[in-house]
């Protein structure tokens, strides 16, 4: 861990408080928008500094964080491009922040996912999910098997192997298999057609985003670390302006918009406006 802070220190302090003032911008852009009301809203924790920190913000931190540009079925935020999956998940430090609260959750999805049976076609058996996965995603099938494999949800193993399911299915998601499955089905003309790969969810567990993998304490527990690493960045003098953090929202707005601009069910004039209305609809 100290380590980790050595070799990393600049870089890890100055990407958390770009978290820090993009997930600021990101929702206290959208209050100009919303309505002003009154509620409680109680400390959720102090930082090391004393600083008490809102369980709104809280949340708002733990929202903005569980939705990333690649997430699927849950909703995608392209405002996050991928702060979980991408600096926590796949460098291996997601595990050393895991809370008590945490593992209960992992424990309590793990019989779910023991009693999870991959897609298989039943006309024909060799049109299946692993065969597919042995094509073009192997890891796919090596990490559920391995997870599968464990009776301690909360343990190192058994985590890693989450993580790395989890990861190698952000490659090579679930309507990625649903149609080459349905690409091979139609190949064999004379098989009575399998009408679940037009309306099923073939996705792992069934489970939508990082919040059904890893449970709500999880990307709590990270929002908490993210929070209190950049009160020490704070203290060490680095900053990023809210200027600096509004460009680089601006910039993935429009570059979001230009691709999908031809999609969008209501029209909108520039990157900007679109920007505006995504901030509404993730309040």
């Amino acid at each position: 861990m100290l380590s980790f802070f050595r070799k990393y220190q600049k870089f890890f302090f100055l990407f958390t408080t770009v978290i820090i003032v993009c997930s600021f911008a990101f929702f206290g852009t959208y209050q100009a928008f919303a309505p002003s009301k009154r509620v409680e809203d109680p400390t959720a924790f102090q930082t090391r500094g004393g600083r008490d920190v809102r369980r709104s913000y809280l949340a708002q931190m733990s929202k903005f964080l569980s939705l990333e540009s690649s997430s699927r079925g849950g909703g995608a935020n392209f405002l996050n491009d991928g702060v979980i999956s991408n600096d926590f998940l796949e460098t291996g430090m997601a595990f050393r922040l895991v809370g008590e609260p945490s593992k209960q959750e992992l424990e309590s999805r793990l019989q779910r996912e023991k009693n999870f049976h991959p897609y298989v076609h039943p006309n024909a058996p060799l049109l299946s999910a692993k065969q597919i996965w042995s094509l073009f995603a192997p890891d796919i099938s090596d990490n559920l098997s391995q997870l599968q494999s464990l009776d301690l949800a909360s343990s190192k193993e058994a985590f890693d192997a989450r993580a790395a399911l989890y990861l190698a299915e952000l490659r090579f998601p679930a309507q990625m298999l649903t149609q080459v499955l349905r690409y091979q089905e139609n190949e064999y003309p004379n098989i009575p057609r399998d009408f679940r790969l037009l309306r099923d969810n073939l996705a792992l567990f069934g489970y939508r985003d990082l919040t059904d993998w890893f449970g709500a304490a999880f990307i709590e527990d990270l929002s908490k670390f993210i929070i209190q690493t950049a009160t020490v960045a704070r203290e060490r003098g680095y900053q990023v302006t809210q200027d600096e953090v509004l460009a680089d929202l601006l910039y993935r707005s429009e570059k979001t918009y230009q691709s999908v601009k031809d999609q969008l069910r209501r029209p909108v004039a520039n990157s900007y406006e679109f920007y505006q209305q995504y901030l509404r609809q993730m309040g």
